[in-house]
């Protein structure tokens, strides 16, 4: 029998500390007819890919999407089933990936000083994995320094 691994080892830790932006998220997950509400404060990333903690770390709770592409100026939508990745990943360590539906709202701005403001929402993504069913709402904004 092979368990899931739980929290990440010093080498893993170190890498992702650094890429770490501290912004805000609200996620909403309903999983075997619960629902979990969580705020993270971690949520990293850059125009072309997000990821939201849940918690502190080494948790392992997290949502991650790629947009295969990086985002302009602007305000996008998106099918989920539609990205080049979406995984959630719940606290024993499960992956769940898109299984078909859900619609994620991005706006990006760029400031002055080179920075950027990327927030979002993600309504009703649905995804599947080995440990059962699960749909991901969640509303994020990201700083990026």
């Amino acid at each position: 029998m092979t368990f899931p691994k739980v929290g990440f080892d010093k080498a893993e830790w170190q890498t992702t500390k650094t890429k770490l932006v501290e912004s805000d998220a609200h996620v909403l997950v309903l999983k075997d007819h619960k629902a979990d509400f969580f705020r993270a404060k971690i949520v990293s990333g850059s125009k072309s890919n997000t990821s939201i903690y849940r918690g502190f770390l080494p948790s392992r709770e997290r949502l991650h999407w790629s947009y295969g592409q990086e985002l302009l100026d602007g305000l996008h939508q998106f099918d989920v089933a539609a990205l080049p990745q979406f995984e959630y990943v719940d606290s024993d360590g499960f992956s769940y990936f898109s299984s078909g539906s859900g619609t994620l709202v991005v706006n990006v701005e760029n400031q002055a000083d080179g920075s950027f403001l990327h927030q979002g929402m993600l309504m009703n993504a649905a995804c599947s994995g080995s440990n059962g069913n699960a749909v991901v709402n969640c509303t994020y904004l990201l700083h990026d320094f």
